[in-house]
């Protein structure tokens, strides 16, 4: 798939903004500050139904107007999809596609499938364990429609369970009312720990052939570790409740679930492997954040059989040289890029073809 056209009105800088997008490399050329990732944040706002970068999607409005609008025309799989989303203050967002209201913006996903990548992304592997359950949750969310729906619910089952256990701990209830929710909890956590695990089992081989194209250390492999309080085996469930339960009604909270799983990432050059974590270098955990990133991608294209679109956001700033060279090659390959970055030092070792639009003045135009 890939994005034709993308028109702002009164969204971040831009009073109105209009840009023609090709099918390969787009570059995005501009200064700090001049809008460049409010561009990306808006063509990512199609694919998610929300900011990726704040939680008040009001702040997207240009200052002193009531609303903004972002209105996209796509090809992908299906056809021509049109998607208009309307911002208005103290009003909820409003999204059509095709002209026609959409209640969840779950549906964008599937219409417009897209990856972001950030040179903040090493924070994704040395950052707390929440980011990576997020990483995870996202593409599964991305590929499986009923995911989404099961955090949900396991959201509401925790809420209700520590609910339940700071009453027991007050003596207003039994310890007895605990078994339907740990019944509840645990079908939630077979359903979300196995989709899980299946999914890092992919992610895993393809990011060691992601690895294979982009990094000058081909001899490095790449390991994805799951790490879950939740026994695999069901029978296990009725020992481990009787294991934990005292400290849960001492603490008031539940402390086994999906929702404290974590992900490992561990680097093997042949001499010994390291947890990329603790041990890795900044650069390291950049690229090998960017290799998660893009694996996200090819998963996505095998379950849509589609490209997803591939953002990036001055994404060269951690890496040397020839990793930018192979990078690109590789970026190559999907179907529609977009890149941001600060001026075309940065961006020296990407070879034609490529399209580049020049952000300057609250207005964005190719350069010829």
């Amino acid at each position: 798939m890939y994005l034709k056209t993308l028109v702002l009105q009164d969204i971040r800088n831009y009073p109105e903004l209009k840009i023609e997008f090709q099918p390969g490399l787009n570059i995005i050329l501009g200064a700090n500050a001049a809008g460049k990732s409010n561009i990306l944040e808006a063509i990512f706002f199609l694919h998610l139904g929300r900011s990726l970068r704040v939680f008040d999607e009001q702040e997207m409005i240009r200052w002193g107007q009531p609303e903004g609008y972002i209105t996209a025309e796509i090809t992908n799989a299906v056809g021509t999809q049109h998607i208009g989303i309307r911002l208005a203050k103290d009003q909820e967002k409003k999204i059509q596609v095709n002209k026609k209201n959409i209640s969840s913006p779950g549906g964008l996903r599937i219409i417009a499938p897209a990856v972001m990548l950030s040179s903040k992304d090493g924070e994704l592997i040395s950052g707390e364990p929440v980011l990576r359950r997020g990483f995870l949750n996202q593409l599964l969310v991305q590929i499986e429609a009923e995911y989404s729906y099961r955090l949900l619910k396991l959201k509401r089952i925790i809420l209700s369970r520590n609910e339940i256990l700071k009453q027991i701990r007050d003596e207003r209830q039994k310890p007895d009312n605990l078994d339907i929710w740990n019944q509840q909890l645990q079908e939630e956590a077979d359903y979300i720990t196995g989709k899980r695990r299946a999914v890092i089992a992919v992610l895993q081989k393809t990011a060691n052939q992601v690895w294979q194209a982009l990094s000058h250390e081909p001899h490095k492999k790449i390991s994805l570790e799951y790490k879950t309080n939740c026994p695999e085996e069901k029978n296990n469930w009725p020992k481990v409740w009787l294991m934990i339960q005292p400290e849960e009604i001492k603490q008031a909270r539940t402390l086994i679930g999906p929702q404290r799983d974590d992900l490992e990432v561990i680097i093997d050059k042949g001499d010994g492997a390291k947890h990329l974590r603790l041990f890795g270098s900044q650069g390291e955990q950049t690229l090998t954040a960017y290799i998660l990133r893009l694996s996200q991608a090819a998963v996505i294209e095998e379950e849509q059989k589609q490209h997803p679109l591939i953002l990036g956001d001055d994404i060269f700033a951690e890496i040397d040289a020839q990793t930018q060279g192979q990078m690109v090659q590789y970026l190559r390959s999907q179907e529609q890029v977009f890149l941001a970055a600060t001026d075309q030092e940065r961006i020296k070792n990407i070879a034609d073809p490529k399209i580049m639009y020049q952000v300057h003045n609250n207005a964005c135009s190719r350069i010829e």
